[in-house]
């Protein structure tokens, strides 16, 4: 009895589910070979990225990363982002988690309005307030500041926090 209830659990190999595999190992090989490409130049010399920029490094260049990590200031640029995106992230969380526990247990008649109004935030694309943002920000010398990357962050994160 037990041997013919693992055979029955055994799954038929079918085309289809050939197919399948085939094409999601192909689309993972779309998106993992620009990566391994990237990684692999980055530990290359300039000139041997020009003569063989698809084989793989002939001797490692560490001195790239060390280059990119002192001369591009990356360690100022990831603390920055771990506070704005930290605090950006509490604030919206501390402020939508209330608004919508407001929202849905309330009973008053303009909250079903609100969410609506919420909604309506959700549709208004970044990019067409991104100049007037940017405009009224140096008015009030926030732009260089990290201030001025958390405001817009939690405002435009908050409708869809809230819904």
């Amino acid at each position: 009895m037990r041997i013919e209830d693992n055979q029955k659990k055994k799954k038929k190999i079918t085309v289809t589910g050939v197919l399948l595999y085939a094409f999601l190992f192909a689309l993972a090989l779309v998106y993992l070979l620009p990566l391994v490409w990237m990684l692999s130049v980055s530990l290359k010399s300039n000139r041997e990225v020009l003569t063989s920029p698809f084989s793989p490094p002939s001797v490692l260049q560490l001195g790239n990363y060390i280059f990119a990590w002192v001369n591009g200031q990356l360690g100022v640029a990831t603390l920055n982002s771990v506070i704005v995106c930290t605090t950006a992230l509490i604030i919206s969380l501390l402020i939508g988690a209330m608004a919508a526990f407001a929202i849905a247990r309330m009973r008053l008649g303009f909250l079903k309005y609100m969410m609506q109004y919420f909604l309506i935030g959700m549709m208004i694309p970044v990019h067409c307030v991104l100049i007037p943002l940017f405009v009224r920000f140096s008015n009030w010398h926030l732009t260089n500041q990290l201030i001025g990357l958390i405001i817009p962050y939690i405002t435009f994160s908050l409708p869809m926090t809230i819904f």
